[in-house]
């Protein structure tokens, strides 16, 4: 009698499913933005390090290589933003994001400075925000202009670029100095291809 009461009994299964995370829905990020994320960790993990240069020059590379393909600043962001690789061991905080926009921009308008085309015909370097575009671009031009002169990476002074007596906090030197480097890095990038 114990039998057929087992058989007659309602059975309850509870399925769980769980929903991908919208992160997991994305396709695999593309080798051209792997390559940008980890290539910014490493140089902005590196800042004031023996390796800084070196990181940040391959992390132009790595940015020309998006330039190359047409990729506008705000389609690069978004890509970095849905890339699932997390170089630094966690998804980058809004500081950090902020920054490597900044980079990019810089990159962009340099290589639209010196006349650099990507292989898709199109003008990627336009992309760049109207805000920072106004705070770089004649910032591009002289650092541009100051390479066609001669002067080098060593030689070449922030004051003689900004041409200001403007006064700068310790923190806007140092981003200015920094953003100086990432210019005249990238002028050397277009000039290797």
């Amino acid at each position: 009698m114990a039998e057929d009461k087992d058989k007659d009994a309602d059975v309850k299964v509870t399925i769980r499913v769980k929903k991908p995370s919208p992160k997991a829905a994305n396709p695999p990020a593309s080798p051209c933005i792997l390559a940008i994320e980890a290539t910014f960790v490493q140089a902005a993990g590196g800042m004031g390090g023996g390796n800084y240069e070196f990181g940040l020059m391959e992390f132009i590379r790595a940015t020309r290589d998006a330039y190359d393909e047409g990729i506008m600043v705000p389609a690069l962001n978004l890509d970095l933003s849905m890339c699932q690789q997390y170089t630094a061991g966690r998804p980058l905080q809004p500081d950090e994001i902020e920054l490597r926009t900044v980079w990019l921009s810089l990159i962009y308008l340099t290589f639209e400075r010196v006349g650099y085309t990507s292989k898709t015909d199109t003008f990627p370097g336009q992309s760049v925000a109207a805000d920072l575009r106004q705070k770089f671009y004649t910032f591009t031009y002289d650092i541009v202009n100051a390479k066609k002169q001669g002067y080098d990476l060593a030689t070449l002074k922030l004051e003689e670029v900004l041409q200001s007596s403007e006064e700068r906090t310790p923190m806007e030197q140092a981003v200015l100095s920094q953003a100086m480097r990432i210019c005249y890095l990238t002028i050397q990038a277009a000039e290797e291809v």
